[in-house]
């Protein structure tokens, strides 16, 4: 089992983003911190082998982690070559441009895949409750490695949207919906806005450990920096 954590440096509305600094640290190594906390599983940063991700795969490398280089454009080859090159049986998707991976909720995950071992996913996406950017995604490298060839073109860049759009054809487990429906926050960054916003929540929060809070202590933080 491993993380894959997905980054490039090319960002139409942030370039560069997964390098820029959030809490006296890169974006991406959020990502990569947080996903090396957990227990039994790798870490693999599944970049492109494009020269402008040079550097991610630098901080990659410095933070002790894997790393697979493939297509810029066809992620899912990306993906596909990566479970095969290092013989994955799971692996979480994981975004590079998200900084709150919640480790309880994956955790959560891998006691449920535990519990429904011929599952081919679990997952937190199919009824949203959670904020954007708080996904979590278990996949099953057999069942990624048949879907591909049926993939459509439209489908190669977010890697799950296959199964979701084929959902009859899968057995993919639910997480938990929360009781209060969060899913109208935005924990991600994709703008220099969302980069100001939750850079100014972390540095008023520093004493927080962000990836291990549970989602709605996290979100109570958040509502009480946005009061202030």
């Amino acid at each position: 089992m491993a993380a894959l954590i997905f980054a490039r440096f090319g960002s139409s509305r942030l370039p560069g983003k997964a390098l820029q600094e959030l809490g006296h640290q890169a974006l991406l190594q959020w990502s990569i911190n947080a996903a090396k906390r957990l227990e039994n599983c790798g870490v693999i940063l599944a970049t492109s082998d494009s020269q402008q991700d040079d550097p991610l795969a630098e901080l990659a490398s410095v933070s002790g982690i894997e790393i697979y280089r493939g297509s810029l454009e066809n992620v899912a080859l990306r993906t596909l070559q990566c479970i095969e090159e290092f013989e994955l049986d799971y692996f979480f998707r994981i975004n590079g441009d998200s900084p709150f991976l919640n480790l309880p909720l994956l955790e959560a995950s891998i006691q449920l895949l535990a519990s429904h071992p011929d599952c081919d996913m679990v997952s937190n996406l199919i009824n949203r409750s959670y904020p954007y950017g708080v996904s979590c995604e278990l996949i099953k490298a057999s069942s990624f490695v048949e879907a591909y060839p049926k993939m459509k073109d439209s489908e190669l860049e977010h890697i799950t949207q296959y199964f979701y759009r084929n959902k009859s054809q899968f057995n993919i487990v639910e997480l938990p919906i929360l009781e209060a429906d969060l899913s109208h926050y935005r924990m991600t960054i994709d703008t220099e806005e969302d980069l100001e916003l939750i850079r100014d929540f972390v540095e008023s929060k520093s004493d927080l450990d962000f990836n291990k809070l549970d989602i709605n202590d996290l979100i109570n933080e958040f509502d009480n920096y946005n009061l202030n």
